[in-house]
């Protein structure tokens, strides 16, 4: 593994990795945030804990946007949209600017 310097001398550790070997999102690692218990979404799409929008395979976390006419239920009352898709995060706490990178297709 490839040290990156700090500005104050020495090398940032790596303290949160996933080679996304498994078959399905490493639940210890990683948990799909959902419209539907945190009320977030970033645009007209609904947040879900789907396969056909969070995948594992060969090495790569896939996040797809899929297109479907679907009634996103969430806390603050429900509205349908056009899209669904997935949003996993750490379940470790990361600091902002260094988010793992993940592949995402649509």
């Amino acid at each position: 593994m490839v040290g990156i310097d700090k500005v104050t001398g020495g090398n940032w550790v790596c303290k949160f990795a996933d080679e996304f070997s498994s078959t399905g999102l490493g639940r210890s690692k990683w948990v799909p945030q959902t419209t539907a218990a945190s009320g977030f979404h970033s645009g007209n799409e609904c947040f879900v804990d789907n396969s056909k929008n969070i995948s594992v395979a060969s090495g790569y976390l896939t996040v797809l946007r899929e297109a479907a006419p679907f009634s996103c239920a969430t806390q603050f009352g429900n509205y349908d949209t056009q899209y669904t898709s997935g949003m996993p995060r750490p379940t470790a706490n990361i600091r902002i600017g260094s988010f793992p990178s993940f592949t995402t297709t649509s």
